[in-house]
């Protein structure tokens, strides 16, 4: 089921063709990664997507054409996340997260019970009595995903969120999203972090003004060359798999160190 479109998206800005017959089908339960490098377009396509830069159904949600008249019912639909969008509106970690469910009008009851299941499945315990001015660069990224979800948004939308956090919290957070994706939420990471984009499954690249599929994760890996010489990095345990696989000691790519050495090992 087809649960968010792009339908021939052209944009320009100041002159300068951004975006050139764009199209996107992306469908339930899809976790997809659109990656792109710097100056490709990521934060302008995040933007467009979440209605903060205005278009005229160009884009749907359930079929719901972004427009005007409908802009409230589809940004309903959609939880979002940029990594230059850290800016809170109260002083308490629990307040933030309390604050968009009144807004929505629940009572305090279903406020409390969400409020709860939020810190068990990101165990907050430690974060959410603090004030959001004492909180670290990477505990704001962290809450920023959360307050994203409270809503119970159907797509989450990522724009290089998690690209600059230390590598363990970056891992706890893709577990998290991957249960999550298994339950049922869409996600759709835009970024030019390649180490975020391994339980995707479908990958796009944003280049050239529009997209293109690469096809699953391992499928994009294989467009090493290709990607090198756009300019990505490609993640070591990767490379080092792509080089392995190509002598005959793996029969596929891995995605962690630990799964590479009880291979070869094996």
């Amino acid at each position: 089921m087809t649960i968010l479109k792009i339908n021939n998206l052209n944009y320009s800005r100041d002159d300068t063709i951004i975006f050139s017959n764009l199209n996107l089908n992306v469908f339930k339960k899809d976790y997809i990664s659109i990656i792109g490098l710097n100056k490709s377009g990521k934060t302008t396509l995040t933007k467009l997507l979440c209605a903060i830069i205005p278009t005229d159904n160009i884009f749907s949600i359930n079929d719901i054409f972004l427009n005007k008249q409908t802009v409230l019912d589809y940004i309903e639909h959609i939880g979002v996340v940029s990594n230059s969008l850290n800016i809170f509106l109260t002083k308490k970690v629990k307040d933030e997260l309390i604050l968009p469910l009144k807004n929505l009008g629940y009572n305090e009851l279903k406020i409390k019970k969400i409020i709860n299941d939020l810190i068990t499945f990101f165990e907050l315990e430690d974060l959410i009595s603090k004030n959001t001015n004492e909180l670290t660069k990477d505990e704001a990224t962290y809450l920023q995903i959360i307050i994203a979800l409270v809503h119970n948004p159907e797509i989450l939308i990522l724009d290089d969120a998690i690209s600059s956090l230390p590598l363990q919290l970056k891992e706890k957070i893709l577990l998290k999203l991957k249960k999550l994706n298994e339950k049922g939420l869409t996600i759709i990471n835009i970024t030019s972090d390649l180490e975020t984009i391994y339980d995707s499954n479908k990958v796009y690249l944003l280049n050239n003004k529009s997209i293109e599929e690469l096809g699953n994760v391992e499928q994009a890996f294989q467009e090493d060359n290709y990607l090198r010489k756009l300019g990505f990095k490609i993640p070591f345990i990767i490379d080092l798999s792509i080089k392995l696989k190509f002598y005959g000691l793996l029969d596929k790519i891995y995605y962690n160190l630990e799964a590479l050495e009880e291979n070869l090992w094996n």
